[in-house]
């Protein structure tokens, strides 16, 4: 009997005030065995002061979990699921955490280089829990990750071009022409995302396995980063109904994360099985009482880490 994994409990804050204390789901939702923090900040995010006060919290308040971080830029959504899925947990929380506006915008604008598309950061956090259950156990209303990844670009001079080619590959071999998809635009406010959405619509106009492209959340200049899937599945989520949905997200260093969702329904096949390359960095120490910046471009511009499924991933020192 095959598991699905289900997202529920989702929240969103994009207000540049978080409140981090409500990202805590209420009572009834199921206890975690494992809580996932995760941004594309990187490791140093944690060091904020409201951000480690909070997880020291969060550590007291879920004792019996598992405190893990992973991040690969705006794809540490897709690196929490894909952590989520080689665990051994049956519940996780995970919470994103796109905070300190200034630290991020500073980070961004270093992977961007000297001459930067104009893309303005908003600091936001979001929350989502998963949850594993076998197909036999899941509801009509419930949300069943269907697929998902981290597709990364190759070097060379058509790296773009085996890019899209990769993202065709993963269409075909996850999406039936039987059950057509509305996909959610990979666009941002980049020369980059512009250049490959053009290519891709190109292939999509001969594709069945595609039924509609939705707009992206992000149409100007606003960046909310790790959050924006999600802000896309709650002004989507009346397509489920339909259609499955397949939100488009590109990370930085060359990335495009993929994630297929749908209703659940008896005849689910479950989380297609990714390999994954955990890159393990130091532990998170929350007892520093320093803020770490990075001086250098963020480590998911490092060629070396560019590989599909590829995120990083810290353990958290236990403060209680």
């Amino acid at each position: 009997m095959k598991n699905v994994t289900i997202l529920e409990a989702l929240q969103v804050q994009v207000d540049d005030q978080v409140d981090l204390i409500s990202l805590w789901p209420a009572n009834d939702v199921a206890s975690p065995d494992l809580v996932l923090y995760a941004g594309s900040g990187e490791l140093e995010i944690m060091t904020q002061a409201d951000v480690s006060k909070w997880t020291v919290a969060t550590q007291q308040r879920y004792p019996n979990a598992q405190h893990q971080f992973v991040s690969m830029a705006c794809n540490s959504l897709h690196a929490a699921i894909l952590e989520f899925e080689r665990s051994k947990a049956q519940c996780a929380y995970v919470f994103l955490l796109e905070i300190s506006k200034k630290y991020l915008q500073k980070l961004l604008d270093s992977a961007l280089g000297d001459n930067p598309d104009p893309i303005t950061v908003h600091a936001c956090a979001g929350r989502v829990v998963l949850r594993k259950a076998t197909t036999e156990d899941i509801k009509e209303s419930d949300l069943v990750v269907r697929a998902c990844s981290i597709l990364a670009k190759p070097k060379g001079l058509m790296s773009d071009v085996l890019l899209l080619k990769k993202l065709q590959n993963w269409i075909g071999e996850n999406i039936k022409e039987s059950q057509p998809v509305e996909l959610v635009s990979f666009q941002v406010s980049s020369t980059w995302s512009d250049q490959l959405l053009m290519g891709f619509k190109r292939w999509v106009q001969d594709s069945p396995a595609i039924a509609a492209i939705l707009p992206s959340y992000e149409t100007g200049e606003d960046h909310y980063l790790a959050l924006k899937p999600l802000l896309e599945l709650q002004r989507y989520h009346s397509v489920l109904p339909k259609n499955n949905m397949m939100l488009a997200t590109l990370g930085g260093g060359g990335r495009l994360g993929v994630l297929l969702l749908q209703m659940g329904r008896k005849s689910s096949l479950g989380f297609k099985s990714e390999s994954v390359i955990p890159i393990t960095l130091e532990d998170i120490n929350l007892g520093l009482n320093q803020v770490i910046e990075r001086v250098s471009p963020p480590r998911y511009c490092e060629i070396n880490y560019r590989n599909d499924n590829a995120y990083f991933f810290s353990g958290i020192q236990r403060l209680l």
